[in-house]
């Protein structure tokens, strides 16, 4: 779990940047998108207000829904993975092996 929320929180902050990176947003905004990055739970959006503060949210929400997107693919990656492991390992029984009740 450790692993997947360093995956998680590595996402998060590139999805972050690539926004700042690819928009041209107001001063207030890149320093809440900044202060944001590191922790899924912003402090900073309360010294933004008004339009900006809708900016900032929209893109944090974005971010972290990526990163979310993200962990759920490997999840279901690992689980799809498990589920082939036991179909090879697991022996089949044959009719005559199986208790009958």
């Amino acid at each position: 779990m450790a692993i997947l929320g360093a995956i998680a929180l590595g996402a998060y902050n590139r999805a972050l940047d690539h926004r700042l990176a690819s928009a041209t947003l107001p001063a207030a905004v890149t320093q809440a998108i900044e202060g944001a990055k590191g922790k899924f739970v912003p402090d900073s959006q309360a010294t933004v207000q008004g339009e900006e503060r809708n900016l900032a949210e929209a893109a944090i929400k974005a971010s972290l829904a990526e990163s979310i997107r993200l962990i759920m693919l490997l999840a279901a990656a690992l689980a799809l993975a498990g589920a082939a492991c036991a179909a090879i390992m697991i022996p089949p029984q044959s009719v005559e092996a199986r208790p009958s009740g």
